[in-house]
């Protein structure tokens, strides 16, 4: 799984393909347009309703990070999630047919940058 991984990344630590939904197959993001992240404390995000529970984990840690919501080619986001860590994190989802969780968006504190996170695992991938 590691290789796979790799594969996935520039030498920049940017996603190497586009991003696109694991549903529709709708565009999310382009590639070069993301940095790998990978985070000890993720969000625990809701598995997929339409797939398997043992297609995706619970807490990815392997994330693409981006801070500007404009370089996403295609995203919906939910309202704040109650109960989540944050008082105020939102779950990112495909805007064509609304399948997931994909990511997630912690609203920042104050003065933090902002954040956008997709679940490495939890989209598809153009290779060409």
């Amino acid at each position: 799984m590691e290789a796979a991984k790799t594969q996935l990344v520039t030498a920049e630590g940017t996603n190497a393909f586009n991003v696109h939904c694991p549903s529709c197959k709708s565009l999310i993001l382009k590639k070069g347009v993301a940095q790998k992240v990978d985070h000890q404390t993720a969000v625990e995000l809701p598995l997929i309703p339409t797939q398997s529970p043992t297609k995706h984990s619970l807490a990815p840690t392997y994330n693409w990070s981006v801070s500007d919501m404009m370089a996403f080619e295609n995203i919906g986001f939910t309202k704040p999630v109650p109960g989540s860590n944050s008082s105020s994190t939102r779950y990112l989802s495909c805007a064509d047919c609304d399948v997931g969780p994909v990511g997630y968006h912690p609203t920042p504190a104050e003065g933090a940058g902002k954040v956008y996170l997709v679940a490495a695992d939890r989209v598809r991938y153009r290779v060409v």
